[in-house]
Formats: C-alpha cells, sequence, structure tokens
C-alpha cells in the first residue's frame, strides 16, 4: 500500500523531512500561485518524472524542476 505525497507551497515541510522521511514531497515554489499554474506544475512533473515521486523530494518551479531522493537527508 503507498501512502499519499504530499504537496506544498510552504517550505517548512522541506525542513520537516530532515527529520520526518514523508513518502514523497512535491515543493512548488511558484511566482503566480493560482490554481490553475499548481496544477500545470504538478502535471509537468508527472509528465517528466513520473517515476521519481515517491521516495523523493520534488522541488518545481516555472523554470525548473530538482528532483532529490530522500535518503540523502539522512
Amino acid at each position: 500500500m503507498r501512502i499519499g505525497i504530499i504537496v506544498t507551497m510552504d517550505k517548512d515541510f522541506g525542513y520537516l523531512a530532515l527529520s520526518y522521511s514523508p513518502p514523497g514531497l512535491i515543493l512548488l515554489r511558484l511566482i503566480d500561485a493560482k490554481p490553475r499554474n499548481r496544477l500545470r506544475a504538478i502535471l509537468r512533473l508527472v509528465e517528466k518524472y513520473d517515476i521519481k515521486l515517491y521516495g523523493y523530494i520534488n522541488v518545481v518551479s516555472e523554470k525548473a524542476i530538482r528532483c532529490r531522493p530522500i535518503s540523502f537527508l539522512n
């Protein structure tokens, strides 16, 4: 059974991941945070890195996507 991935715009969740390993984290760092743009950013991530959702911290902006394994935190 897979547990859901956390989607947030709050940088503190990235810091919390240092002490708690979530199943996956998507941190949206968008200039325009309208719901349509949030969805567009998440869809871009899923289309490009579907396999890297679980076990990764993904930072998504309008210009870039960064994927880091959660294990790098330990």
